[in-house]
């Protein structure tokens, strides 16, 4: 595989192993509200937005669901089990450390609020390696909408098609498809159909395993 002339990350079941920590939170907060399909509907969740996520669980669970109070718990939920740092993905430093070396710019587009990510990626000590960051309050239409990964490109200059995504959801994986852009799939709780592998350019175990097909490791 060519080297590409940036990489995008998303953030969340890519960088670190939250998307569980998250799935488990929203699940410890369902068991007071007796929800069924809790697991599939969380799943549905991931990569999307917040305004989304909350269409998603009033669809499911009624308009009169109290989705506020129930993102609160599933929140507090969630800061607790990340009060000790956020759980790197297997091969993060070693794939950014390769890129930065090999004069590869990286960015971020991520569903999360800009504001959120910037704190996580502070804490965990990795900011310096993002030129962009976007968050999702960035954008007007979240993933599976493009926009995300077609203002990334624009604020680095690029042509989408200069640019490689590196996901792990599927409403990540189309939205950038759909901004014409080389995608590699790392799958995280959400494993790859037919489809998906049909559309990426690779679907690889982890993101060092990225570098591996860049040709970044010697």
């Amino acid at each position: 595989m060519n080297q590409p002339k940036a990489v995008i990350f998303d953030m969340d079941g890519v960088l670190f192993d939250t998307e569980r920590v998250y799935l488990d939170s929203y699940i410890e907060a369902a068991a007071e509200y007796a929800l069924a399909d809790i697991r599939e509907i969380s799943l549905a969740c991931i990569g999307r937005p917040t305004a989304e996520t909350r269409e998603l669980f009033l669809k499911a669970y009624g308009s009169d669901f109290p989705y506020d109070a129930f993102f609160e718990k599933a929140k507090a939920a969630a800061q607790k089990r990340l009060q000790n740092g956020y759980p790197l993905k297997p091969g993060v430093t070693e794939l950014l450390e390769a890129l930065s070396e090999h004069g590869i710019p990286a960015a971020i587009a991520s569903s999360t609020s800009t504001k959120s990510v910037v704190k996580t990626l502070m804490r965990s000590q990795l900011i310096h390696y993002f030129r962009h960051i976007v968050g999702g309050d960035m954008v007007r239409k979240g993933k599976p909408d493009p926009e995300i990964y077609l203002t990334a490109a624009a604020l680095m200059q690029l042509s989408p098609e200069d640019c490689l995504v590196l996901e792990d959801s599927p409403v990540g994986i189309r939205a950038a498809c759909d901004a014409g852009m080389t995608t590699i799939m790392v799958p995280d709780l959400i494993p790859p159909d037919e489809s998906l592998r049909t559309v990426t350019a690779a679907v690889v175990p982890s993101l060092r395993d990225v570098g591996v097909l860049l040709g970044l490791y010697q």
